[in-house]
């Protein structure tokens, strides 16, 4: 028996979680072998596969010439009376009196306290 077509795939995994499979189906010529057409078909595969690995990224798109947005202070989460993590603000400013009025500044960035919670939270600051 002799083949007339021969169908060459190669696998490949560039990336975790990603494959890309080549393949061909050539015919063999007068006076060639199974063997070195195999050899071929899987040499011009691989160089396929690295052309289109090596591809550069296509370029996006050229952003306009505007000026730089200034820096974006995040937004504060409102906190009043009624939330259980003023009560956890207390605690830890009493757990750490030294560093009262540093836990003061750090729930300013980050909440925008009611003024009952800002009262109670600059009298546990004195009061530690």
């Amino acid at each position: 028996m002799k083949p007339t077509t021969i169908n060459v795939q190669i696998t490949k995994c560039p990336k975790q979680f990603e494959a890309v499979r080549l393949g061909m189906e050539c015919s063999l010529d007068a006076g060639e072998t199974v063997e070195s057409a195999i050899k071929v078909a899987t040499e011009q595969l691989t160089a396929i596969y690295e052309d289109m690995l090596n591809q550069p990224a296509k370029p996006a798109a050229a952003p306009t010439a505007q000026a730089p947005e200034p820096a974006k202070e995040p937004t504060r989460e409102r906190l009043d009376f009624t939330d259980k993590r003023v009560q956890q603000i207390v605690r830890r400013m009493e757990a750490q009196p030294g560093r009262a009025k540093e836990i003061l500044e750090q729930t300013l960035k980050y909440f925008d306290p009611t003024e009952e919670v800002m009262k109670t939270l600059n009298l546990a600051a004195k009061l530690v």
